[in-house]
């Protein structure tokens, strides 16, 4: 049976109250799809209200394909249909647009390259400009049922992916915790010295080097990683043939490296650290791929478009550093990341703990963010999150 529409009510209300957009974490929606389709029926009775009152006060559930794919990883595809069965019911629901403006929710990637044509096509430079002009056009809305009723096997490849997207989120989260040697903090100065170590010298030194990895992975990976001892081997090996491969291209090490990276050499200073080269050289890959899309299609650089330009990015990556000095880190954090940008074009967006006190910690840090960010809240029962200050008219 479909969840109660209360039509007219409804239609009374939206003259009195202006629409929210509300993200809910996801492991909120999980547990409202889990009392959804309990067989206790307080449990139900709870999940109905909950959506009800939400309907009354014309919020909007709002997704992006990070809460999908989190929603779709749960190992029994029973849970996972009925997830997707609640989201169906819903009455109203809002998801981030694809900047193709095809009719299935977007990814943080989408939002980026909007904000990147705000930049190039409409000549926004600095961050309240970009949003602004971004959020008139980043949202869609309809009903739970015009956006995920669909074809099955549409689902069954999302779980798929989901799944073996997790799997990587633990590795790549587990990785870029360890630090052996405090290898990240290496200046480009150490790094030409160490390119003068001699091919028995660098092996030895990337054993050692997988040696401590494999504590590091031990201590703070994602408690989920597997096999760390092989994932600290493989991560050495990988490292040095990559070195080799430069190598063998000749010329200069650190030249090739940037090359390599794609990293333009001029942007490079003696001082700038193996951890600021590595987010240059993510940057420059992905801006590559976004003016790619763009249209009309242009031609940008990291020179046009430095990494601190726009804002989701800057706020994904400084939450990011905050999340890696954490004692323990977990795959789940890069939806977290993910999702927080969402705090600049929401009206409210739930975190977990510990999301909550980075992005706490985000904006005593960097005023100017601090003043663009939106509410953000975390909730224990959510039952009371109606009453949210975000939320409540």
């Amino acid at each position: 049976m479909p969840l109660a529409q209360p039509v007219f009510r409804w239609l009374i209300t939206m003259s009195l109250i202006l629409p929210k957009l509300i993200v809910l974490d996801s492991a909120t929606l999980a547990k409202v799809s889990r009392d959804y389709w309990s067989r206790d029926k307080a449990d139900r009775d709870n999940a109905r209200a909950f959506i009800d009152r939400l309907l009354e006060q014309s919020v909007y559930i709002t997704f992006t394909l990070t809460h999908l794919m989190e929603l779709s990883q749960h190992g029994d595809d029973g849970v996972v249909r009925d997830r997707i069965r609640f989201l169906l019911r819903l009455p109203l629901v809002a998801w981030l647009r694809p900047y193709d403006n095809s009719w299935f929710p977007g990814s943080v990637l989408h939002l980026l390259q909007r904000e990147l044509h705000a930049v190039v096509h409409d000549g926004k430079r600095d961050w309240q400009a970009i949003v602004e002009c971004v959020r008139s056009d980043v949202w869609e809305t309809g009903t739970g049922a015009e956006i995920f009723e669909g074809d099955d096997r549409l689902w069954l490849v999302l779980r798929d992916m989901a799944r073996h997207n997790q799997r990587h989120a633990q590795y790549v989260a587990s990785v870029l915790r360890a630090q052996p040697g405090n290898v990240n903090n290496l200046t480009v100065a150490e790094i030409k010295q160490l390119s003068k170590l001699s091919r028995a010298e660098r092996d030895a030194c990337m054993r050692r080097f997988a040696v401590t990895m494999k504590t590091q992975l031990q201590r703070h990976g994602d408690q989920r990683l597997e096999n760390p001892e092989d994932v600290a081997a493989s991560f050495a090996i990988d490292t040095l043939r990559d070195v080799q491969t430069i190598e063998d291209a000749g010329g200069d090490f650190l030249q090739k490296m940037l090359e390599f990276q794609g990293v333009p050499e001029d942007l490079v200073s003696d001082g700038m650290t193996v951890e600021d080269i590595g987010r240059l050289a993510v940057y420059t890959t992905q801006l590559s791929s976004f003016s790619k899309g763009l249209y009309p299609r242009a031609a940008v650089t990291v020179h046009d478009v430095p990494p601190e330009t726009l804002p989701s990015y800057v706020l994904e990556h400084r939450l990011a550093r905050i999340q890696r000095r954490a004692e323990r880190v977990s795959g789940s954090d890069f939806g977290d990341v993910h999702i927080a940008p969402l705090t600049l074009y929401a009206d409210g967006v739930e975190v977990d703990k510990r999301t909550h006190e980075y992005l706490t910690q985000l904006k005593r840090a960097c005023p100017e963010m601090a003043g663009l960010i939106r509410p953000f809240f975390r909730s224990k029962d959510y039952a009371d999150i109606p009453d949210h200050s975000g939320v409540a008219a």
